[in-house]
C-alpha cells in the first residue's frame, strides 16, 4: 500500500532550524533521529523564518541584562558561554539555511523577493520611523515576567522614543552592493550570509546596546521584510503540526503548502 505524502513542520536536530517537508512515513522512517537530509527539498513560510534565530537573540538578550554584581564567578562564566553559545547557534542555522539556498533544496512559498529586496534598501538608504517589530521583546517578557522585563529596560535604558528612525545597517559597503546587484533567491543568500558576518564580528556581543542595534533589530528588520513581501496564506501559525493534527491538516496554510510541493515537484519531474 502507497502511504500518502503530508506536510509536516520538522526541527532538523542537526542545527535546531524548523522546515516544511512533504513525505510519506517511508521518508521518515530514513530520516536519522530527524536530521534532514542536505539534499533534501524543505520549505520555508513565515512561521520557520519567526522560529529560526529569534529564540537564540532572547536568551542572549537575558544574559546580557543579568547583573553580574555580587555574582559566583562560574555562574558569571556560564553566562558569559550563553551568550557564545548563541553567537554560534545563530551561525550554523544561519549557515544551513545559506548552503540550502545554494544548492537549490528551499522552496519559500508565498515570498516575492522583489518586495522583499525593495523593503530592505529602502530600510537601508531611507529608514524607517518606529518600531520594527516588538516580536523579540515579547519573548523576553515570556521569560523574565513583565515587572522584571521594565526593571531591565530601566537599568540598561534602553527604551526607545516610538518615532526615532531606523536604518538598516549591512556589515560593510561590499555587502551593500552586493545584494543590490543579487535578484531572487541568491539575493537571500547574499542578505542571509551579511547577518551572519555581522554576527561573527568583534563587540556584537558585548552589551545590550551592540545587541539591539547589530543583531536583534537587524533580524527583526529581515523578519519584517520577509511578511511584507510574503502571500497572507503562509503567514499562518506553525502549531498543531503533527501527522495526527486534524486541525493541522484542515487548515488554509496546510492547504497552502501541500499545492506549493505538489506544483513544485510536477514542475521539476516533467
Amino acid at each position: 500500500m502507497v502511504e500518502p505524502y503530508t506536510v509536516r513542520w520538522v526541527k532538523d536536530t542537526s542545527t535546531e532550524n524548523r522546515y516544511y517537508i512533504y513525505h510519506n512515513g517511508k521518508d521518515l522512517r530514513h530520516m536519522e533521529e530527524d536530521k534532514i537530509p542536505k539534499d533534501m527539498v524543505v520549505g520555508v513560510a513565515y512561521p520557520v523564518m519567526e522560529d529560526m534565530i529569534t529564540q537564540d537573540i532572547s536568551v542572549a538578550y537575558g544574559a546580557l541584562t543579568t547583573p553580574r554584581e555580587g555574582l559566583d564567578l562560574k555562574i558569571v562564566i556560564e553566562l558569559e558561554r550563553m551568550i557564545d553559545g548563541v553567537r554560534e547557534s545563530i551561525n550554523e542555522r544561519g549557515r544551513d539555511i545559506v548552503n540550502r539556498i545554494r544548492n537549490n533544496t528551499t522552496i519559500f512559498f508565498g515570498l516575492d523577493t522583489d518586495v522583499m529586496k525593495y523593503f530592505i534598501m529602502k530600510l537601508a538608504e531611507i529608514g524607517m520611523i518606529g518600531y520594527i517589530d516588538q516580536d523579540i521583546k515579547e519573548k523576553v517578557k515570556e521569560r523574565f515576567g513583565t515587572e522584571q522585563f521594565k526593571e531591565i529596560e530601566s537599568r540598561h535604558k534602553i527604551i526607545r522614543e516610538p518615532r526615532k528612525l531606523y536604518k538598516y545597517e549591512f556589515n560593510s559597503l561590499e555587502s551593500f552592493e552586493e545584494v543590490k546587484k543579487k535578484d531572487g533567491l541568491q539575493f537571500l543568500a547574499v542578505l542571509f550570509q551579511d547577518f551572519l558576518d555581522t554576527n561573527k564580528t568583534i563587540g556584537a556581543y558585548s552589551n545590550i546596546q551592540t545587541l539591539e542595534r547589530k543583531i536583534s533589530n537587524k533580524w527583526k528588520a529581515i523578519l519584517r521584510a520577509y511578511r511584507e513581501a510574503t502571500t497572507s496564506v503562509f503567514l499562518g501559525s506553525g502549531e498543531n503540526t503533527e501527522l495526527a493534527s486534524d486541525s493541522w491538516r484542515k487548515s488554509s496554510l496546510y492547504y497552502a503548502l501541500e499545492f506549493g510541493f505538489e506544483r513544485f515537484w510536477l514542475k521539476n519531474n516533467q
